[in-house]
């Protein structure tokens, strides 16, 4: 949901991308910044008073005294400017303390109710109104001041209630960023907006502005980020807008980063990383206006020409550099990656109050059912052989460095023994997901992955020696991009499966790639207008390898105006019988979907309207999960949402697997296209695992028979408990576990109980307290970085855990690390809780 651009030296850099063709162009609007004078702040509270002096953001209480911080930039008629590419809004640190944290969302203001044209969108600057309500009935037309006007005066429903967010966007579709009280003063921290800019810029939704709204109820955050009128200018808001679409043949960028290094001798090295989608040549230069051919310096190409890296002293460093990337045709991207250098200042925690107001809140909910397992046993540590089943703070042990290469370790409060399996520190070693095993079948080999998404290799698990590098027939290698799977059936254990474009492939032996190497099925000739099939990297087989889901996408825009992946088609493909079965817009004629239906009519390329997250076999074939998110009435600015509402594409749904949904009709197995995962119940039943963000839980549900879908789910734990900073990763249990599900957590905020460590949860309704086992922290820190999520996957015995982890060092290379389970941990971790 946001990135935070930070460093952990005494210097940051910023980065802006802006995707330049024949007719981009990126807009910085920030008052009084490049003569932009357009931005307006003012604090609001829950009793109708506003501050518009305050020059900063100011986050506590809720209900009627809630605090909104509202930010609004004067666009101009931006429907005159090309299409909306990308936006990004930017706050900044200046002060202040984090003393109960929170997720702050910025949320757009979508209706200021029927205000007359005096009060167009709501806000008016430079004079007063009288009003009739609470603290709006003042006459402030002697000075300049800033008002939002919202509801009628007179209505006394409008008094003393928390009515602000009757007009602003969903939770659930508003970015959001996670300010720590250890963040240095200058860190970023950046949301997508772009949605928001695009629905202004189509006129369907009024430039309103957004509320930064704190989503823990008991959050104290203060004087945290500058707002518009703070006295220096670099640290207000920023809205980055770019105007005009990207050049799909030119190559372009999936991301860029910078790493800070310390030498012995105290000067520091800053390398600039560059990730392209397709093979390419970069360069760098101190002027922006310099032809691609003129560009002065050449970063070095590795990894297929993909990752572009250029270093320069701290001492060596411009104000700012430039680069752009070229492919072999010569086409160039114009892609102004825009590194720019200034010095940070120190850290300043400091505050008014000294945190007072609840330092509790957020991180136990108040609540500690369904955590503790009814007992305390373990909670001394897990060194003398008992489990962890409490909830005292887990510190890990870094010691002074990571561990070498098969080297173990043992944490010293659960007793988990850690071993390093792969990671030379150069390069990446990745597990990429958790939904799928990296161990193979026979227990003796392990898939790691590259960072460039595009590479892999097998390693034997015991000794770490190299076993193969995964390559196509023609020579380039494979990797997360490919959908390379084990077959997990038992009966190929060293057989993989990935794809290809449009063509499914295996190899039977990785051990001899070249004469093992088959191509199973060619799906063009099915989908000719597609360019690929895939799962979208984080799906999974059924548990016997059998049965396949993905879609069958090419690239264009979609009617939202947006260039994407656009589904042709849903697929599910049967090994074993050389079965296809399809679902394209057209066969949802008469359903609750025929909106599909009849859009698909006339269309040159029928579509469906929304690409889901992923879609997914599940673990016995039973149907497939397409992972669509949750809808919403958003008609009121423009959305189509509307006409979605309680269709199958609002939530995630297994549908059969022949799409004969007369037969059997999809059934809701989660509110959203969120985290997910799979278990099986005490009884061996398929549990669809998932984080509900509209009720704050963790939910188990049943995806067929008695008591299936989403209406009958069991609430397993609740958001509240594990702490409001908290993310989840759940992976795909085996069948030998019943009556267990996986969690792994990451959070910037290591102080809460359940941060940043691996779980194992049964799968009983919270009120009657689950057993909770804590395997062991994750011994990785996470700032924001996506590949510092380190979701962990467990392996087809239930008996090995693997995870990426940065050892405490965020920004540095990750290493694949292993936990080894006693076989008999189910039975034992419940002995020890004294249940049957």
């Amino acid at each position: 949901m946001f990135r935070k651009v930070s460093s952990a030296l005494s210097l940051f850099i910023m980065l802006f991308l802006s995707f330049n063709v024949a007719a981009v162009e990126t807009v910085t609007y920030q008052q009084g910044a490049n003569g932009f004078n357009g931005a307006t702040s003012t604090m609001f509270s829950g009793s109708r008073a506003q501050n518009s002096i305050r020059e900063s953001h100011y986050f506590r209480y809720d209900g009627t005294n809630r605090y909104y911080n509202l930010e609004h930039f004067d666009l101009g008629n931006i429907s005159q400017k090309n299409d909306i590419s990308s936006a990004k809004l930017i706050f900044t640190r200046v002060s202040g303390g984090v003393y109960v944290a929170s997720e702050i969302y910025v949320r757009q203001i979508l209706d200021p109710d029927n205000l007359g044209q005096a009060y167009a969108t709501g806000w008016k600057v430079g004079y007063g109104f009288r009003a009739g309500a609470n603290s709006e009935s003042r006459d402030d037309s002697a000075g300049t001041d800033v008002k939002w006007r919202l509801s009628d005066p007179d209505s006394p429903e409008d008094l003393n209630a928390d009515y602000f967010q009757g007009v602003l966007k969903d939770l659930d579709q508003s970015p959001y960023f996670i300010p720590q009280a250890a963040d240095a003063i200058g860190t970023q921290y950046e949301v997508d907006v772009t949605a928001d800019l695009q629905c202004i810029q189509q006129g369907t939704c009024v430039n309103q502005g957004w509320a930064l709204f704190h989503g823990n109820p008991n959050a104290n955050i203060q004087n945290i980020t500058a707002n518009s009128n703070y006295a220096t200018a670099e640290y207000r808001p920023m809205l980055v807008v770019t105007y005009g679409i990207v050049d799909s043949n030119a190559p372009r960028s999936r991301q860029a980063i910078q790493q800070t290094t310390l030498l012995e001798d105290d000067s520091r090295v800053i390398t600039l990383t560059i990730e392209t989608d397709e093979a390419a040549n970069c360069k760098a230069d101190i002027d922006s206006g310099d032809a691609f051919a003129a560009m002065d310096i050449s970063m070095q190409a590795s990894g297929g020409d993909l990752m572009h890296t250029y270093a320069l002293n701290a001492d060596e460093q411009p104000g700012q550099l430039y680069v752009k990337c070229s492919d072999s045709s010569g086409n160039v991207s114009d892609n102004l990656h825009t590194f720019i250098f200034t010095v940070q200042a120190g850290s300043d925690n400091g505050g008014s109050d000294g945190g007072t107001g609840g330092t509790d809140g957020g991180t136990d909910g108040g609540t500690d059912g369904g955590t503790d397992g009814g007992t305390d046993g373990g909670t001394d540590g897990g060194t003398d052989g008992s489990f962890v089943l409490g909830k005292e703070v887990i510190t890990p042990d870094f010691g002074t460095e990571a561990p070498a290469i098969g080297e173990s370790i043992i944490d010293p409060t659960t007793g988990a023994k850690i071993t390093r399996l792969a990671g030379d520190g150069v390069e990446d070693a990745l597990i990429v997901y958790s939904r799928y095993s990296p161990e193979n079948s026979a227990g003796d080999l392990l898939l790691v992955f590259g960072s460039n998404s595009t590479s892999s290799k097998v390693i034997n698990r015991t000794t770490g020696e190299v076993v193969a590098n995964l390559n196509h027939q023609d020579g380039t290698s494979i990797g997360e991009n490919h959908e390379i799977r084990w077959d997990t059936s038992g009966n190929h254990p060293y057989r993989i499966y990935y794809i290809k474009g449009m063509q499914f492939w295996k190899i039977d032996d990785v051990r001899d790639q070249e004469n093992t190497r088959v191509m199973i099925r060619d799906f063009s000739e099915l989908f000719p207008n597609s360019l690929k099939i895939y799962n979208d990297v984080e799906g999974d087989s059924s548990n016997d390898s059998d049965h396949w889901a993905w879609m069958a996408v090419h690239y264009g825009q979609n009617e939202f105006g947006s260039y994407t992946y656009l589904v042709d088609a849903f697929v599910h493909y049967q090994v074993s019988t050389d079965t296809v079965h399809t679902l394209t817009p057209s066969d949802l004629a008469g359903t609750n979907l025929d909106v599909e239906a009849t859009k698909a009519e006339g269309a040159e390329t029928p579509i469906f309207t929304y690409r889901p997250n992923m879609v997914e076999m599940s673990p016995l074939g039973t149907g497939i999960v397409i992972h669509t998110g949750y809808k919403w009435d958003d008609a009121a600015y423009g959305g189509s949402a509307v006409n979605y509402i309680g269709t199958w594409f609002d939530g995630a749904h297994l549908w059969p697997v022949d799409f004969d949904f007369n037969r059997q009709a999809p059934v809701k197995i989660s509110i959203s296209e969120t985290h997910s995962g799979w278990a099986f119940d005490e009884n061996g039943r398929e549990m669809f695992i998932s984080q509900n963000n509209r009720t704050d839980r963790l939910d188990a549900i049943y995806v067929n028979g008695e008591n299936a879908g989403y209406d009958n789910r069991m609430e397993v734990g609740s958001h509240a408990d594990f702490g409001w900073a908290m993310s989840f990763h759940y992976g795909k249990m085996p069948e030998s576990k019943p009556g267990w599900l996986f969690m792994n957590t990451y959070s910037k905020d290591d102080t809460l109980w359940a941060a940043n460590q691996f779980m194992m949860i049964q799968t009983k309704p919270e009120e009657e307290n689950p057993v909770i086992w804590r395997i062991s922290p994750a011994y990785n820190a996470y700032d924001g970085e996506y590949r510092d999520e380190a979701p962990a996957a467990i392996n087809l015995e239930g008996n090995r855990i693997y995870w990426s982890s940065n050892w405490g060092n965020v920004g540095d290379k990750r290493s694949v690390y292993m936990i080894e389970l006693p076989d008999d941990w189910d039975t034992k971790v419940l002995e020890q809780a004294n249940l049957p």
